[in-house]
C-alpha cells in the first residue's frame, strides 16, 4: 500500500524476516504540493529516528517516490513548465533531506499515466525536476509506463528508470505457502522476444498489481510459526537489478 500507516514498523519487520522481499517504495509526497506523507511523518521510536532511518536499520532497500504533476483529464497539464519542475524538484529534495535520505540517493518522480514521452510539456517539466534534484545532490529517477521508457531516456540522459508493465490478467506471483515472490525470468531484462516485459536501460519494473478490481486482491503475510497471517491489500510487486534502487550504481 501507499500508506505507511497500513504497514507500520512491526509488520514491515515481519515481512523482512519471513519473505524474500528486499526493497520497498518510500513516498516523499502523494502530491506535488504535499508537505510530506505517512512515510515522512515523525513516529515515536526508541531511539528516535525517521522511518527512512528505521527501514535502513532493518536492512531494507528503498526507492524514494515523489508524485509529480499529472495529466489532467487525459490532457497535458498546463502546470507542466520547467519552472514548476524546478520548484517540485527542490521540494522533493527538501523532503528527502528532512528524513535523512543521504546525498547521492536516487529520487523517483511518479507519473501514473502513460504518454509522458509524447507530451513536450511533460518532458519540459521533467527536465526542470531532474535538474533541480541533481543540483541538490540527489540523482533523478522516474517511475513511468513502459511505453515512455525510450522517450524519457532520450530526453533526460542518465535518468534512472523504474517502469510498470502489467498484464491484463494478474497471475499469482507470491507463493503464500513459502512466502516467496516468484520473479520473472532474468532473461526478460534483455531478451526482446519477451515482449512487453522488456525495457532496455531500466533499473526496476512493477510486474504485478493486486487489488479488488483485478484477478487477485491481496496476499497473506505470515507472522511466523503458529502466529497466523496478516492480510494485505492492495499491493504492488516489483523487481530490480539491484537490492537498493536508491543507489542503482
Amino acid at each position: 500500500r501507499d500508506s505507511y500507516d497500513a504497514v507500520g514498523d512491526q509488520l514491515v519487520s515481519i515481512i523482512k524476516a519471513n519473505t524474500n522481499l528486499r526493497w520497498i517504495g518510500f513516498y516523499l509526497a502523494h502530491s506535488h504540493a504535499a508537505v510530506g506523507s505517512t512515510w515522512t511523518a515523525g513516529r515515536m521510536r526508541t531511539p528516535q529516528v525517521s522511518t527512512w532511518q528505521f527501514l535502513r536499520s532493518e536492512g531494507w532497500g528503498l526507492a524514494p517516490i515523489f508524485l509529480g504533476r499529472q495529466f489532467v483529464g487525459g490532457a497535458a497539464n498546463p502546470e507542466w513548465t520547467e519552472a514548476n519542475g524546478m520548484i517540485d524538484g527542490n521540494h522533493a529534495a527538501n523532503l528527502a533531506a528532512t528524513v535523512g535520505i543521504e546525498a547521492g540517493a536516487t529520487l523517483y518522480i511518479d507519473f501514473e499515466a502513460g504518454g509522458v514521452a509524447q507530451s513536450p510539456p511533460a518532458l519540459t517539466y521533467l527536465r526542470g525536476w531532474a535538474n533541480a534534484v541533481l543540483t541538490r545532490g540527489y540523482r533523478p529517477g522516474t517511475y513511468c509506463s513502459r511505453m515512455d521508457v525510450a522517450g524519457i531516456s532520450a530526453t533526460v540522459p542518465n535518468i534512472v528508470i523504474w517502469y510498470y508493465g502489467i498484464t491484463n490478467h494478474q497471475p499469482a506471483v507470491f507463493d503464500e505457502a513459502t512466502q516467496q515472490l516468484q520473479l520473472p525470468h532474468q532473461s526478460t531484462w534483455t531478451n526482446p522476444t519477451q515482449g512487453e516485459w522488456v525495457a532496455p536501460g531500466s533499473i526496476a519494473w512493477q510486474f504485478a498489481w493486486y487489488n479488488s478490481q483485478r484477478d487477485l486482491h491481496g496476499v497473506n503475510f505470515s507472522r511466523g510459526p503458529a502466529a497466523g497471517f496478516h492480510h494485505f491489500e492492495p499491493i504492488d510487486f516489483d523487481a530490480a537489478r539491484v537490492v537498493d534502487p536508491s543507489h542503482p550504481e
